[in-house]
């Protein structure tokens, strides 16, 4: 995050930086739609206060302590500034070209977990135009299979071993829970250490771009939670 004076009330802003990804080199040259910018003063931002990022993040990179960096400011839906600093592409062993490459505007990143605070926006924003209410049972989103009495949590042992033990739910899994991470469900990604990730593998229960999304959390709902609902 930035420190003022970078940010003012009413002032969105994003920063990316990490490595962004392409699946050949061709995709480093492709020509993404560019972005129409604003003049700052006509949302009421100064040209000036917003040159000062240009050092800031050139910096973050010149030092080392960051690859690469892109900006967007933007106030009420009005981008006024997006520039970018750094390589995408360093043309070292590994790289998917032996040519430096810089960031650019429509360069893809992989963003991991930052999906999470975007989808928990646009939730919040139907929640605040009543669509639903925090407290609201899963089930009535993700259907019958998700009530307490399908569901299960697991209790011990491990799936190659034979001795899995699973106790039943003791409460609805609600909207809160999803979204505070606290549904007891887990990532799939250890299925040598975590029983319940090595049951999700045995269910089948991984992104597959041919499985609808109903089908995934049908197959999710099978396997038993980690922990109780309410425990993170």
């Amino acid at each position: 995050s930035l420190s003022p004076p970078f940010l003012s009330p009413s002032l969105g802003c994003g920063l990316a930086w990490t490595l962004p990804l392409a699946a050949n080199q061709a995709s480093f040259v492709m020509e993404g739609p560019k972005i129409k910018l604003r003049e700052p003063a006509s949302v009421g931002l100064s040209s000036e206060r917003l040159d000062r990022l240009d050092a800031y993040l050139q910096g973050l990179v010149d030092e080392g302590k960051r690859p690469n960096a892109m900006a967007m400011v933007g106030r009420f839906g009005q981008p006024v500034y997006c520039k970018s600093f750094g390589l995408q592409n360093d043309g070292s062993a590994g790289s998917l070209s032996v040519a430096p490459l810089p960031i650019r505007e429509d360069s893809i990143f992989r963003i991991y977990s930052m999906t999470k605070p975007i989808t928990s926006l646009a939730l919040m924003m139907l929640y605040e135009e009543g669509k639903f209410l925090l407290t609201d049972p899963i089930w009535l989103y993700l259907g019958e299979s998700w009530k307490k009495k399908n569901m299960s949590v697991w209790k011990s042992g491990f799936p190659k071993d034979g001795n899995v033990e699973t106790q039943s739910c003791e409460n609805t899994v609600t909207v809160l829970h999803v979204l505070t991470h606290t549904a007891g469900l887990s990532y799939g990604f250890d299925i040598t250490g975590n029983p319940v990730d090595a049951m999700y593998k045995a269910g089948g229960v991984e992104l597959n771009p041919n499985r609808t999304v109903e089908e995934f959390v049908e197959k999710l709902v099978k396997v038993s939670c980690v922990t109780l609902e309410g425990n993170s």
